[in-house]
């Protein structure tokens, strides 16, 4: 597991904590979004503009991640502009979704995404599909569905399921346009939560009418936090690194983020896990493991040589 891998995993579990924020803050769902997306892309935008004056102090990675935009057009950065607006509008749909039929199955729904992506991934960006990657990956959908599968027995409705199944298609289209960009490091950060602020905005003045603004400093302090670590570090963790890792990578370490959800409530807040949900974490970890870390070449040559059958004299 290389070191853009280690990051993405990161972020990847940065975003697990989201949940356990959010909650601290007693505000409607979509005013949330708004103001998560709004505090990030500040952050970002401070970033980049700092990072510009120290661009040519900076080495290596951090060249790459922090200062440089790359060699993009138009068009590059028309695709991580759709993609910031598909993820604000994707996260506006997903809290819906929470609000309506609960986290459970909105999260089994929800992540249906990566399932379509690596799907979509041989046609579309032309990677190989191999055995090991299928098989992992098959696992991690196993394990996901004991960790929801009690979610399936709550109530819900049929517009919580929608705006459920909306998120995950937004989800997809966010990853793909991203993707196709070729801009990378900090300035794809920056544009993919600016756009992501924009779309978010857009739902809640002209299908709600606005946003409420927080009611105590102690809603302020959370929102910050959400803000600035959670939305502007995460997003700059995970988007820096995403265009360097194979999608198919993405599609399976994108499952630490609800396993991750889990074990923190478990942890923090004492939330009871059940015995499938414990089976469903290990068997996730275990197959994106599996599916990521590579053993050793002279331990996958012994273990080979192994397989062959022994020559008689």
């Amino acid at each position: 597991m290389n070191s853009r891998t280690a990051k993405f995993t990161a972020a990847l579990f940065l975003f697990g904590s989201n949940g356990i924020v959010a909650g601290m803050i007693s505000m409607g769902s979509r005013d949330i979004v708004f103001f998560r997306t709004m505090i990030g892309a500040l952050v970002l935008i401070a970033m980049y503009l700092i990072a510009g004056r120290k661009k040519n102090a900076a080495q290596g990675d951090a060249a790459t991640d922090l200062a440089a935009t790359g060699s993009v057009t138009k068009k590059d950065k028309a695709l991580v502009i759709c993609s910031g607006l598909c993820m604000g509008i994707s996260w506006m749909f997903l809290y819906e979704a929470f609000a309506s039929i609960g986290v459970g199955i909105s999260t089994i729904i929800y992540y249906t995404a990566p399932i379509a992506l690596m799907m979509l991934s041989p046609f579309i960006f032309g990677e190989k599909l191999t055995a090991r990657k299928a098989v992992c990956f098959s696992a991690v959908v196993m394990g996901m569905l004991l960790i929801n599968i009690e979610g399936f027995f709550g109530s819900f409705n049929a517009r919580g399921i929608f705006c459920a199944a909306m998120s995950a298609v937004f989800f997809v289209l966010m990853l793909i346009f991203n993707k196709k960009s070729a801009m990378s490091g900090l300035v794809n950060s920056v544009y993919q939560l600016a756009f992501a602020f924009v779309g978010a905005a857009v739902i809640c003045f002209t299908v709600y009418g606005g946003v409420s603004l927080p009611a105590t400093l102690q809603d302020v302090m959370w929102l910050v936090i959400l803000g600035v670590v959670n939305t502007g570090i995460g997003c700059f963790l995970y988007f820096s690194n995403f265009s360097f890792i194979p999608v198919q990578t993405v599609s399976i370490l994108g499952y630490i983020e609800p396993v991750s959800a889990i074990v923190l409530s478990a942890v923090i807040l004492g939330e009871n896990m059940s015995g499938l949900q414990a089976a469903g974490i290990a068997v996730v970890i275990l197959a994106s493991l599996a599916a990521e870390i590579q053993l050793p070449a002279a331990f996958r040559r012994s273990a080979k040589q192994s397989l062959q059958p022994a020559h008689r004299s």
